[in-house]
């Protein structure tokens, strides 16, 4: 009897032992790969998207979609009721945001490949970041849909705000103006323009190079005058142009001035004549108040303009040896 009460207690024992190993509640597995990336991480920007991508490992729980829910859940971001887009299923109006919680379910799941190996990613959450700091998302299944997420698996999804990093730089301004002989007159030493010995039979003409070099963003500027009329030591003066875009004759009394441009210079704006005043080809009258001659609307590099003096006497043109100065003054726009 002693026996049979024996092997009926360690049949008993031995049920217990296999039912509890039946029942004892199974342990949820960790999404694995979960990122969460942000289009920005600068401390309060608004609008910010966030893309949360995350496994559910081989060893997880697949989702069925008539149960399934998936939530988001985090204290620090206030995402906006936009178009949310589990991997390329949505929109769908079974999302759900309300007090920080997201939560996917229903048709949202549909077509979606959501078992066990899946990556999914989910798309179109907006927010407006914290200040500076470290925080954290938590993405939970619930294959059964009842609300407690015990039977799904979960992962903690870090996100760091951190200040924008300020990049500066600087370009040092530049302006270099140069005066040259033109090189086609009847002489010249350096800058000086010599017209030597004038006659009735032809007009006397030399002038000078102005090359223009300058990164400044609304360009240059460049005005002529002289310091006085061209005359004599004696006061005797020459007879200027009657006026703007008008020539130098042989045989006529008058002086005056031409522009022409060169060279545009390098990967730069446009020189332009001045329209009007000192056009190409026609002779302009140059006096004691300053003129512009010459400008560009943003940065040259080695811009050239040629500015011609010419003189023309009649046989009743006093003698005598006559002069003036010319002053250029080029101005960069900053």
């Amino acid at each position: 009897m002693r026996k049979i009460l024996a092997k009926i207690t360690a049949l008993v024992f031995t049920l217990t032992f296999v039912l509890g190993a039946a029942v004892a509640p199974a342990s949820a597995a960790t999404l694995t790969g979960a990122k969460d990336v942000i289009s920005s991480s600068v401390p309060s920007a608004a609008g910010v998207s966030h893309t949360v991508t995350f496994n559910i490992p081989a060893t997880g729980v697949s989702l069925p979609v008539a149960t399934a829910k998936i939530q988001l859940s985090t204290a620090n971001f206030a995402f906006a009721d936009g178009t949310v887009v589990l991997n390329t299923v949505g929109p769908s109006d079974n999302v759900v945001i309300a007090s920080n919680i997201i939560t996917l379910d229903g048709d949202v799941l549909v077509n979606g490949d959501t078992d066990a190996g899946s990556l999914l990613f989910i798309t179109g959450l907006t927010a407006t970041n914290p200040v500076a700091g470290t925080y954290s998302i938590i993405v939970k299944t619930d294959p059964n849909g009842d609300g407690t997420y015990t039977d799904g698996d979960s992962v903690t999804v870090m996100v760091q705000i951190v200040d924008s990093v300020a990049v500066t730089a600087s370009v040092a301004s530049t302006f270099s103006f140069s005066i040259a002989d033109e090189g086609d007159g009847e002489g010249s030493v350096g800058t000086e323009i010599a017209l030597g010995a004038l006659n009735t039979g032809a007009v006397a003409k030399d002038g000078n190079d102005l090359t223009i070099s300058t990164n400044a963003a609304n360009g240059y500027a460049v005005t002529v005058k002289e310091t006085q009329q061209m005359q004599t030591p004696a006061a005797v003066t020459l007879a200027r142009v009657a006026g703007n875009n008008t020539n130098v004759v042989a045989g006529t009394e008058g002086y005056g001035i031409s522009t022409e441009i060169q060279a545009q210079g390098s990967a730069g704006s446009a020189t332009t004549v001045e329209t009007g005043v000192f056009a190409v080809a026609d002779d302009d009258i140059v006096d004691t108040t300053a003129d512009e001659i010459v400008s560009a609307p943003g940065p040259v590099a080695n811009a050239i303009m040629e500015v011609m003096f010419k003189v023309g006497i009649s046989g009743l043109t006093d003698s005598g040896d006559y002069s003036t100065s010319l002053i250029y003054v080029a101005t960069p726009q900053f």
